[in-house]
């Protein structure tokens, strides 16, 4: 899953005739990943933005989701009093978290009520001080009791988050396909996106679930949408979303779908 690690061992492992392999899923393109292509046997990605190279070798599969795991619960409709929003991630730069913050600012002065819970934490060094950054963001615009930091969570303590919530938004700028966006799919939430790689995931969606990246406005008036929607269309938007999940991105098909390409 590391392309430093095709350039430390592939060699060896082609001269011990093992068949090479590559799992590469964002939307940068460095000299590494050109080199590790010439490696490998196959590169296996998630869409066709997750690897930017022009290989033969390039592999589509999808995401390998437990559908069964993050799977819905009796739907209720909205409490709205209070919109819940969740978006999960690590807390860096590139997820884009001041847009979402912004969006939260304009919503709230038009007497919209919110709670929104931001589920991650930083993962790299350079990012040590990023929460504490968007921390600081928050209580200068009074959201702090609107916007709540949870830190990071396993897969068994975000369920029931993703279960309570009304509303998922992803601002990442990776330009890769974010599982959270899929696992939140799955249990039955409505998603919004500027994430290039959800567009042929979402497909005829793309347009109502999609906004343009960094646009705050944009992203305000799409989750203003959504609060609005009826509960027969919500009950639509969120049943298809999770068949997409179940039929493109199921673990045990994405399991078929690499061993059958291995063969």
């Amino acid at each position: 899953m590391n392309k430093e690690y095709v350039l430390l061992g592939g060699l060896l492992w082609k001269l011990l005739k093992k068949k090479v392999t590559l799992w590469y899923a964002h939307g940068r393109t460095d000299w590494i990943l050109q080199v590790a292509e010439k490696i490998v046997d196959i590169i296996f990605t998630s869409t066709k933005s997750g690897c930017r190279l022009n290989s033969p070798k390039i592999k589509i599969v999808g995401q390998g989701i437990d559908v069964d795991f993050f799977a819905p619960v009796e739907s209720s409709a909205p409490n709205h009093k209070v919109f819940k929003i969740i978006t999960i991630g690590r807390l860096s730069p590139v997820k884009d978290y001041p847009t979402l913050i912004k969006a939260v600012e304009m919503l709230v002065a038009e007497g919209v009520h919110l709670d929104v819970s931001v589920v991650g934490g930083s993962v790299l060094a350079e990012d040590a001080l990023f929460p504490s950054f968007l921390k600081k963001i928050a209580e200068e615009k009074k959201l702090d009791s609107t916007i709540h930091f949870l830190g990071g969570k396993s897969n068994q303590e975000v369920l029931p988050y993703l279960r309570e919530s009304d509303l998922f938004v992803n601002m990442s700028h990776t330009g890769s396909l974010d599982k959270a966006v899929l696992e939140a799919m799955a249990v039955g939430l409505p998603v919004l996106t500027c994430n290039e790689a959800l567009e042929d995931v979402l497909g005829n969606y793309r347009e109502i679930l999609m906004y343009p990246k960094g646009n705050y406005a944009a992203l305000a008036k799409k989750i203003k949408m959504i609060t609005e929607l009826s509960s027969i269309k919500r009950e639509q938007i969120t049943r298809e979303l999770r068949e997409m999940v179940v039929k493109n991105h199921s673990l045990s098909d994405f399991i078929k779908k690499i061993l059958e390409i291995m063969k």
